[in-house]
């Protein structure tokens, strides 16, 4: 019953890093991209994520829910310790999202209005994925205080650290290599898409790069030791996760869909590798690691969560699907 709950909540995690990551990489995009191609990236990108760009926090919401009936211990910690990354990446959301709206339908004269808009998409969009990994980052940093202390102890000092940056940077590139595979689908022209291919490569090289300097950062602070990082464990998911970019990058501009599943794929293998390098571990704290276990609500709270993450998920995943197939069919 605890692996089922588990393996919902990493489900969640893998889903919103998918979809949502894909989501915000499109302003990671628009701002890294040149200023004669950005409003082209705008295009494709309202096009892409019109269908899923709001239901997509159905996944965060989710997991917070999972967390606070389940693992009370584990949210308590979060949001005691990350109380400050949390409200700057809801900040993020609530921007992004409002930003999205008004830009397309706050049409003035003056473009001052339309670029103001603009600019806090894609500030938000930057926003959410620094904050999401350095959260993660945060919580295994080993500086979470088991007793409240002072407020930089308690609020700033477990997520202030150059492998929570390097963690946030990595969240940053991997968002926008996934908006570039999944806009790479959306792009019709043949030339157009050969361009997108390009990008797709160069941010997937981008990504990993980052990755590795960040696995290194995680040893230079402690968060893994050099052991777990050259573990089973760790090589097991580093080679799945190159297997799935290397098919990413072979089919992109091929196919639609077989890139999308590949980089997803990538992505779940990359979360996997660092939680089950912390497993039993969900929150490493200053004087004793607290592991999902000792964190666990009662079983009966436990069984109940249980049944209704059954009864939700099978109501939840094909509304989805229906929404994007509605979404994204020549009729719409």
């Amino acid at each position: 019953m605890e692996y089922f709950i588990l393996g919902t909540l990493f489900f969640a995690l893998v889903a919103y890093c998918v979809a949502g990551g894909a989501d915000f990489g499109v302003g990671i995009l628009e701002i890294m991209s040149p200023a004669d191609k950005r409003r082209r990236v705008r295009e494709l990108s309202e096009k892409a994520i019109a269908p899923i760009w709001e239901a997509n926090h159905v996944w965060i919401v989710l997991i917070i829910v999972i967390l606070f009936v389940g693992y009370p211990k584990v949210h308590t910690a979060l949001t005691t310790s990350m109380h400050v990354p949390l409200l700057i990446m809801l900040l993020g959301i609530v921007l992004r999202g409002t930003a999205f709206t008004f830009r397309y339908y706050d049409i003035a004269e003056d473009a001052t209005v339309e670029k103001l808009w603009t600019t806090l998409f894609r500030v938000g969009s930057v926003m959410v994925p620094l904050s999401f990994g350095a959260i993660a980052a945060g919580l295994h940093s080993g500086r979470v205080p088991t007793h409240p202390t002072t407020v930089w102890a308690s609020y700033f000092a477990p997520w202030m650290t150059l492998f929570a940056l390097a963690s946030g940077v990595f969240t940053i590139s991997l968002f926008a290599w996934l908006a570039s595979v999944f806009l790479c689908g959306e792009v019709e022209d043949e030339s157009e898409r050969k361009q997108w291919q390009g990008r797709a490569r160069w941010y997937g090289i981008a990504c990993f790069s980052i990755g590795g300097i960040t696995s290194a950062t995680a040893v230079l602070s402690g968060s893994l030791s050099s052991s777990e990082l050259f573990g089973p464990v760790a090589i097991s998911s580093v080679v799945v996760a190159s297997l799935a970019a290397v098919l990413v990058h072979r089919s992109v501009g091929e196919s639609p869909w077989v890139p999308r599943i590949a980089a997803a794929v990538a992505t779940a293998a990359i979360l996997a590798g660092y939680w089950l390098a912390h497993y039993p571990v969900a929150v490493s704290m200053t004087e004793s690691d607290l592991t999902w276990h000792a964190a666990a609500a009662p079983e009966a709270s436990l069984k109940a969560l249980a049944i209704t993450l059954s009864i939700g998920l099978l109501v939840i995943t094909p509304c989805l699907a229906a929404l994007y197939k509605v979404f994204k069919s020549s009729e719409y």
